[in-house]
C-alpha cells in the first residue's frame, strides 16, 4: 500500500467500492468456509501520526482452465486486448502462501487472461483455480539425502489435515535461518514449470512465467509481444547476471517465444529430470534456465529492463531512466498493492495507450508522497552520501541543494537523492543500531515532473529505449 497523507475523497471512494467488488469475487470462490484472500480489510493509508502510534507417452490436458469471468466485458483492459489464446502465463508459488496471493492475482493482474496454469510445490484447490504440483515428478532417488526436500516432504504428510499454513507458514531453513524453507524449493520447480506448461497448452506463441507477487500490465503485454516473431527462438526478461550467465529475473518474469519453448520441452526433452540432482549445487533456478539457453540451444538473453522490472510503484527509481518507457511488470507488489495497481488500470481514460512509469507516477505515486516526513522509513534516497550529526542538519542539507528532491538519514549517514524519487519502505534495525527517517521535497518534485517532455508513444519501445 502506498503511503499517503492527503488521499482523496473520490479515491478512496473508488478504491473502497473496487475492493470490495474484487474481495467479494474472491471469497465467491472458495470452499464452503468461505475463506477470504486476507484476513484484514484493504484500510486507506495512515497519516505519519497515525502510522507511529504504534512503534509418459500421455501428454497431460488442462482440465482446470480459468473460467471466462461474465464481467470481464466491463473491464476496459480485457475489451481493448481480448485474449486469442496465443499467450500462456505461468504463475509459480508455494503451498504457505498461495491462498494469500493467487486468487487476488488472478481477479486483478490477470483477469484478461484465459490460459493461466499456477504451480507450486503442493497440489491444491484454491476454489476454483486448481494449483499443480511442480515437484511431482522428481524421484524419491533425486530427493534422497537432499535436505531441500525436507521442507516438501513435511508438507505432503501436513497436506490431508489442512494444516499448511499453521505449521509451515514461515518456517526457516534450517541450514540458512535468513531464508525461508518454502524458498529453498523454488529453484527446482522452474525447470519443470517450463516441460508442464508446454504439455498443458502446447503449440501456443508466448509463454510467460512470473511469481505470485508480479503484477502483469495486460495492455502493455500484448503490445509488446506484437512487436516480436515468436517463431524464433527468444528468451527476454530484465537481465541478472550471476557467474558470467546473462539470465532473466524470474521474480521480472521470463518470457519465452513458442519454437524456443518447444525447442526445450520436445526437441530437449528430459532437461529438466536431468538437473534434478544438479539444481542442489546452483544458486537459484531463473539463473540455470539462462544457462540451459546458453550452453544447450545457443540462445542469449534479450534484456528488456526496465520495461521488464523488479520494483514496485513504491520502490520503482522514477526520474530519466524509468519515466517513458512502458511497463509490462512490476515485482513484490503485496496484495493490497495489486488492488490498488487495479483501481489505476480500470480508471484509465484510454485503455490502448501504453501504461508508462510517467502515469504511474504522476496518476498514482505523486498523490501518495508525503508532506511531512516520515520515521522508520527508508525513501532509498543514494546519489549523494556523508555523515550528518542529526536530522536537522540533514534535511537542511537538502534544503540548501536546489537539485535535492529527497533525503534519509539512519541516525549516522545522510543520503541525498536528486535523480531518482522513490517513496521507500519502512525499515527498523532489529540490532537497534541505526533509526531510519526519510523526507521529500514536494515542491521540487512537482517542479521537476512539470519540467519533463511529453513522451513519444507512437511505437511501443521496450527497455532502455529512449522514447522522447
Amino acid at each position: 500500500m502506498f503511503p499517503s497523507t492527503r488521499p482523496s475523497i473520490l479515491r478512496v471512494l473508488v478504491l473502497t467500492i473496487v475492493f470490495i467488488s474484487v474481495l467479494v469475487l474472491v471469497a465467491s470462490s472458495f470452499s464452503e468456509k468461505g475463506r477470504s484472500v486476507w484476513q484484514r480489510p484493504l484500510n486507506n493509508p495512515q497519516s505519519h501520526d497515525e502510522q507511529h502510534q504504534q512503534h509418459d507417452d500421455d501428454k497431460p490436458t488442462p482440465s482446470h482452465e480459468l473460467p471466462i469471468r461474465p464481467d470481464d466485458r466491463f473491464d476496459p483492459r480485457c475489451s481493448a486486448f481480448p485474449d486469442t489464446g496465443n499467450v500462456v502465463i505461468a504463475v509459480k508459488t508455494g503451498a504457505t502462501e498461495a491462498s494469500e496471493k493467487i486468487p487476488l492475482q488472478m481477479q486483478t493482474s490477470l483477469r484478461c487472461a484465459q490460459n493461466v496454469v499456477v504451480f507450486s510445490d503442493m497440489e491444491q484447490e484454491l476454489g476454483e483455480y486448481h494449483v499443480y504440483d511442480a515437484l511431482d515428478a522428481v524421484p524419491d532417488s533425486a530427493m534422497e539425502g537432499n535436505t531441500d526436500f525436507d521442507f516438501y516432504k513435511k508438507q505432503q504428510s501436513l497436506k490431508s489435515a489442512g494444516m499448511i499454513d499453521s505449521l509451515m507458514k514461515g518456517a526457516k531453513d534450517p541450514r540458512m535461518p535468513n531464508d525461508l524453507a518454502a524458498w529453498t524449493l523454488d529453484k527446482y520447480k522452474q525447470l519443470h514449470m517450463l516441460e508442464k506448461t508446454w504439455g498443458l497448452y502446447p503449440d501456443r506463441d508466448w509463454y510467460i512465467f512470473i511469481d505470485a507477487d508480479t503484477y502483469v500490465i495486460w495492455p502493455n503485454l500484448i503490445q509488446w509481444l506484437k512487436t516480436m516473431n515468436p517463431a524464433e527462438k527468444i528468451y527476454t526478461g530484465s537481465m541478472a547476471q550471476w557467474d558470467k550467465v546473462k539470465f532473466a529475473h524470474g521474480g521480472s518474469g521470463i518470457t519465452l517465444s513458442g519454437a524456443l519453448l518447444h525447442a526445450f520441452a520436445v526437441e530437449h526433452n528430459g532437461t529438466a529430470s536431468d538437473w534434478d540432482v544438479k539444481m542442489h549445487e546452483e544458486c537459484c533456478g531463473d539463473y540455470v534456465i539462462g544457462k540451459i539457453f546458453m550452453d544447450e540451444h545457443n540462445v542469449l538473453l534479450k534484456n528488456v529492463w526496465p520495461t521488464v522490472n523488479g520494483e514496485k510503484p513504491t520502490t520503482i527509481p522514477f526520474g530519466n531512466t524509468h519515466w517513458c518507457q512502458p511497463v509490462v511488470t512490476m515485482h513484490h507488489v503485496q496484495p493490497p498493492e495489486m488492488a490498488e495497481m487495479d483501481v489505476f488500470e480500470r480508471g484509465r481514460n484510454d485503455a490502448k495507450r501504453p501504461v508508462t512509469f510517467s502515469e504511474i507516477f504522476t496518476d498514482l505515486v505523486l498523490q501518495s508522497i508525503p508532506e511531512k516526513s516520515y520515521k522508520d522509513w527508508d525513501n532509498l534516497a543514494d546519489d549523494v552520501k556523508g555523515h550528518a550529526d542529526s536530522w536537522d542538519i540533514c534535511k537542511s542539507g537538502c534544503e540548501d541543494d536546489p537539485d535535492c528532491l529527497t533525503y534519509s538519514w539512519d541516525g549516522d549517514e545522510c543520503a541525498i537523492g536528486k535523480t531518482k524519487i522513490r517513496i521507500g519502505a519502512k525499515r527498523v534495525d532489529e540490532a537497534g543500531k541505526k533509526k531510519w527517517r526519510s523526507g521529500w521535497n514536494k515542491t521540487r518534485i512537482e517542479e521537476w515532473v512539470g519540467r519533463q517532455e511529453p513522451c513519444d508513444l507512437s511505437t511501443f519501445k521496450a527497455g532502455d529505449e529512449k522514447t522522447r
